[in-house]
């Protein structure tokens, strides 16, 4: 059985780790026995358990608010601790995205800066 081990401060995502499947060795240091499961594991430590959700539209805020979540002023983002209602508010995002009018030009936007940045 291969061992991934998880680095940094896991005292904030203990719980999660566990509810996970993460085990803990005689080494005084989390692991996890899936790759996939670690890499998980590992961006929840590295993000002290905040599932981050980008680019919230601002009519949205309340009701995430209300789902939640909680905004990191440091990182200007908002974010929920549990991944899976996390999940579920990136799809409320999306959808709110989508019917936006300005949705098409946005994407025009986007592609015309990547463009740009690709030249440079």
């Amino acid at each position: 059985m291969e061992k991934h081990y998880l680095t940094g401060d896991t005292a904030a995502v203990k719980d999660k780790l566990k509810e996970l499947g993460c085990r803990y060795d005689d080494k005084n240091q989390w692991y996890a026995t899936n790759k996939e499961l670690a890499e998980y594991a590992q961006n929840l430590i590295n993000n002290g358990g905040k599932n981050y959700i980008p680019n919230v539209p601002f009519k949205l805020n309340e009701q995430i608010r209300d789902m939640g979540c909680r905004w990191d002023s440091e990182k200007k983002c908002w974010y929920h601790t549990d991944p899976k209602i996390a999940k579920k508010i990136e799809r409320l995002v999306t959808e709110e995205r989508e019917k936006s009018p300005n949705h098409g030009r946005q994407s025009v936007v986007q592609s015309i800066v990547k463009e740009v940045a690709h030249e440079m």
